[in-house]
């Protein structure tokens, strides 16, 4: 039998095989196939990704910043076990008890700041609180937007002597007046979230209304996803029989823990904008710090000017060999640039990532921090901290 049909017949055999596969997978009942799907983290991101959520917004008029308070949920894998939390009373990643004290120190960023893929006291909050007390408003997803609005929503409310925003590879993605966010917390004068001090409840009526609509509707979605998959977005057809991304994802939720967090979705896959198309253009104006960033360190100045605060911005790169990308390092200049225009310390930490650490800065199976990358991070930030201290 020559080689041609000896790989056809193996071919063959491999397809049947799948094609098998497949079809008992489909008949296993939803609830065995997609448990971590059903219960994965939402993030406010989600709000000007997904038609059902944004539908949730209109309705109540609130724009979250945090998950889903107090409801354990499963975060991701990146090769230090499959990571779970409950999210505090306002869905941030703390110790709950850590708003009934003072904290000095306040944490804004997207899923390098909430700690992704590590166990929190291996987050650069969890590092942190060794030394200081910390409040960690980070969220998987956020973007300079949603920093500029976790700012000044909760820092007259927590009072801290430092503001720490940590910028990231991919926020050279353009936000503007068309989302969401920007509605609700930059063209509305003042957005309703927390309620006054020494109440018994935490969110608005419109928070908790929210939430309570937020829960049953990602259990809707999840399983209609899981029934009828979008054509154009959930599915890639092999000889028209069974799709490979389906087949792979529901033997990968079976077999094994994700490797890859459910937020990477976020800022990497095909985003459903509600109001707009994706925009196709990173920066129309490649030589400007974009839109939002700009907004965003603008609105830090002014909270921390309004509340006698110091702000330090920190900026993380993407790793920089197996990820190099020249739009981030050119973001990352424009960053710096600004923000030292204004006075605000910056921590570049492409100076600290040089190549030959890169690998044992990065996890060991997805694109954020290890546990020493985080480490790292921290260590850099209370140098800094303790050095402005000195001056104040």
């Amino acid at each position: 039998m020559s080689r041609t049909k000896i790989l056809i017949i193996q071919l063959l055999v491999v397809y049947i095989l799948l094609f098998i596969s497949n079809a008992v997978i489909t008949f296993m009942p939803y609830s065995d196939l997609d448990d971590r799907e059903k219960n994965y983290m939402f993030f406010p991101a989600h709000v000007d990704m997904y038609p059902y959520i944004a539908k949730i917004f209109k309705q109540t008029k609130f724009a979250p910043l945090g998950s889903i308070p107090m409801v354990e949920k499963y975060l991701c894998n990146e090769g230090y076990g499959a990571i779970r939390f409950t999210p505090d009373r306002y869905g941030f990643r703390n110790n709950d008890n850590y708003w009934n004290r003072y904290n000095d120190v306040v944490l804004v960023g997207d899923s390098f700041t909430h700690g992704q893929c590590v166990e929190e006291n291996d987050s650069i909050a969890g590092i942190l609180e060794n030394s200081f007390n910390v409040i960690n408003l980070g969220i998987s997803g956020n973007q300079p937007l949603q920093y500029g609005a976790s700012a000044k929503t909760f820092v007259p409310f927590i009072k801290p002597k430092f503001l720490i925003t940590i910028f990231c590879n991919n926020d050279f993605d353009e936000q503007d007046e068309r989302y969401h966010y920007f509605n609700a917390y930059f063209k509305e004068k003042k957005h309703h979230y927390i309620l006054e001090a020494g109440s018994k409840e935490y969110l608005t009526q419109d928070g908790k209304k929210f939430y309570e609509l937020l829960e049953p509707a990602i259990q809707n979605y999840s399983k209609e996803r899981h029934l009828h998959p979008n054509n154009d977005t959930e599915r890639y057809s092999f000889l028209g029989f069974f799709t490979l991304r389906i087949l792979a994802k529901k033997i990968h939720t079976i077999t094994s823990d994700f490797f890859t967090s459910i937020n990477e979705k976020n800022k990497n896959e095909n985003k459903e904008k509600i109001n707009f198309k994706s925009n196709e253009k990173i920066n129309p104006k490649p030589n400007e710090i974009p839109f939002s960033s700009k907004l965003a360190i603008n609105t830090l100045v002014e909270v921390c000017s309004e509340n006698d605060c110091n702000n330090i911005i920190v900026y993380i790169p993407a790793h920089q060999i197996k990820a190099p990308d020249q739009k981030s390092i050119a973001y990352a200049k424009l960053l710096k640039k600004y923000a030292l225009s204004l006075g605000i310390p910056f921590i570049d930490m492409q100076d600290f990532f040089i190549n030959d650490r890169n690998d044992s800065m990065y996890a060991p199976h997805g694109p954020h921090l290890s546990k020493e990358g985080y480490r790292l991070v921290a260590e850099k930030i209370r140098l800094k901290i303790n050095e402005i201290k000195k001056d104040l």
